[in-house]
């Protein structure tokens, strides 16, 4: 798995320090994320967050690289929110993540049959 690595993931949340409003986190990478939210913060902004995963909640750091706004959204197949890229991820908060990332990927690839030899 490398660390550019995206994926949707079911179940995890963030919010922001000091703030009472969870958003849904729609994709996660070990060295960012998406959050859901109708009140972005300011493109650039640096802002911390907490990372509600299943078995572990993560305290990070990042700047906000991209706002997707509804009447000029960067990506029409994410809902209103932003993109976060992490200014840095502690060893044990990186397991976590990828924790997480190698379930998602199962759950995405559990309904696939592997090809036999010869079919193409």
């Amino acid at each position: 798995m490398k660390a550019t690595d995206r994926h949707f993931v079911d179940d995890v949340v963030c919010v922001f320090e000091g703030a009472n409003e969870l958003m849904r986190v729609a994709n996660l990478s070990v060295r960012g994320l998406f959050a859901a939210t109708q009140h972005p913060p300011e493109l650039g902004q640096l802002v911390t967050v907490q990372l509600r995963l299943p078995r572990r909640d993560c305290w990070l750091m990042g700047k906000v690289s991209w706002v997707n706004e509804p009447s000029r959204p960067i990506n029409a197949s994410l809902p209103e929110g932003f993109g976060l890229m992490f200014a840095g991820v502690p060893a044990d908060d990186r397991v976590a993540i990828r924790d997480v990332l190698r379930g998602s990927e199962a759950m995405m690839s559990a309904g696939r049959v592997p090809a036999r030899r010869g079919d193409s």
